[in-house]
């Protein structure tokens, strides 16, 4: 039987199960957000969602959990992957910083949005290469159809 670490669990866990909790609030709470017809980065934009606080703080709170654990945990497993997935967390820190509203100003919030979703693709890839299961790919997998049918 494999010994997993109590603490590693709860804090990856905390760091997905948290902020997605978040986001859905953000959604439910914003009477004007479809799924079908918004980006979520929509209810992150100060200037047309009144969420926003909610939205970013989600985003925030998964980057630093998410650096938390590439820092304390996934370092023993591969200190390569745990550097690819502590400046990942770190660029989705950007993204709740550089919201929407900053897109006037040279794009940041669409530089940092694609510099994140290019890290995390790079992370699945490394970590199911890493492992030698293809499971880890599953949320690359769903984002990028969940990209294409928005």
């Amino acid at each position: 039987m494999k010994y997993y670490d109590v603490g590693a669990l709860s804090l990856g866990l905390t760091s997905i199960l948290l902020p997605l909790g978040l986001i859905a609030l953000s959604a439910y709470l914003y009477p004007n957000f479809n799924l079908y017809y918004n980006a979520l980065s929509d209810l992150g934009n100060p200037l047309t969602s009144n969420v926003a606080p909610i939205f970013n703080l989600a985003l925030t709170v998964c980057g630093f959990t998410m650096g938390l654990y590439s820092f304390r945990y996934l370092v023993k497993v591969s200190k390569a992957i745990a550097y690819l997935l502590l400046i990942t967390s770190f660029n989705l820190i950007l993204i709740g910083t550089f919201n929407e509203s900053y897109d006037k100003f040279l794009h940041l919030h669409f530089l940092t949005s694609v510099t994140f979703f290019s890290l995390l693709a790079s992370f699945l890839i490394s970590f199911c290469l890493l492992r030698r299961d293809i499971i880890p790919s599953l949320p690359l997998v769903a984002s990028i159809l969940a990209w294409l049918l928005h």
